[in-house]
């Protein structure tokens, strides 16, 4: 792809962040790449990827106890018959749980997006990567609300850049006598 990226991966001293050639080729000022690296640190400050592998459990457990219900009358998981049937119930269980995680996934990244906002202090950069981000991934920056709560796993742009404006606005008054 050529959409820019980057993100947070593992655990304890194999924590690291990885940045896509995409997002260092220039397109993006130095500022912009300072608040996807505080972004991505905050996933890690945070805990958020033990917290997801939490929820993933607490949808995973149940789901499996389903597809084993499910697929029972066909003589359980043990025979390959009964593969089609599990595969439509993995899939039925997706899409009734894919808004709830994404709601969950939106607020984290939510959170860290206020933690890059408080750690590099730039707004102005913030908004601009935002921007950058629907141009450079022709990404919907206000999508309609039935695609927002289905499929996405980030708040929209607009309200991104909204949290910066918001961040502004409250270290603005923060440093008002």
């Amino acid at each position: 792809t050529s959409a820019p990226n980057a993100y947070a991966v593992g655990f304890g001293p194999s924590k690291k962040v990885v940045f896509w050639n995409t997002l260092l080729d220039g397109s993006f000022s130095d500022g912009e790449v300072k608040v996807v690296l505080a972004h991505e640190l905050a996933h890690h400050s945070r805990n958020h990827i033990p917290e997801s592998l939490g929820w993933y459990s607490l949808f995973a457990l149940p789901g499996a106890w389903l597809i084993a219900l499910a697929t029972r009358r066909r003589g359980g998981m043990a025979n390959p018959a009964a593969v089609p049937l599990s595969l439509l119930v993995i899939v039925l269980l997706d899409l009734v749980s894919l808004p709830v995680y994404n709601a969950i996934s939106r607020h984290m990244e939510q959170e860290a997006d206020w933690v890059a906002l408080e750690t590099t202090r730039d707004p102005d950069s913030a908004a601009g990567l935002f921007r950058n981000f629907t141009i450079e991934s022709l990404n919907d920056p206000d999508p309609p609300t039935w695609s927002y709560l289905l499929f996405d796993s980030h708040p929209s742009v607009e309200d991104r850049i909204a949290m910066a404006e918001a961040w502004r606005a409250t270290t603005r008054r923060e440093a008002s006598p």
